[in-house]
């Protein structure tokens, strides 16, 4: 990935998110990512915390390309003091989850919506 915009459009698709999701994540108005993806503006350094701290990745990768994004990453597992928002089970279903492929993953992913739409 060559440049800021695309690597935020990389992160978001590859969690699957729409815009709005995206931005709900990260506390911002859809209208922020937007602008982001499209060049417009760029996000305020507590912005890229949050992507950082949320999506476990480093701000070097999203700015830079410097080290591992999502899907690249070493295995290592989430530490439930970095994330007081996710219970223990919600932290043990992600480290399981980037352990799978990217067929797998998204085979996951269907079945979570087909028991949503239940």
């Amino acid at each position: 990935m060559e440049d800021f915009i695309s690597r935020l459009k990389y992160l978001r698709t590859f969690f699957n998110l729409s815009q709005p999701e995206f931005a709900k994540i990260i506390n911002v108005s859809r209208g922020n990512v937007g602008d982001w993806e499209t060049g417009r503006s760029k996000p305020t350094v507590p912005a890229l915390i949050t992507i950082s701290n949320r999506f476990n990745i480093s701000i070097d990768w999203l700015l830079k390309g410097i080290g591992s994004g999502p899907g690249q990453t070493e295995d290592r597992l989430l530490e439930k003091q970095d994330h007081p928002y996710l219970t223990t089970l919600e932290l043990s279903l992600i480290d399981m989850f980037r352990k799978l492929d990217l067929d797998s993953q998204n085979l996951v992913i269907d079945f979570v919506r087909s028991q949503l739409k239940k």
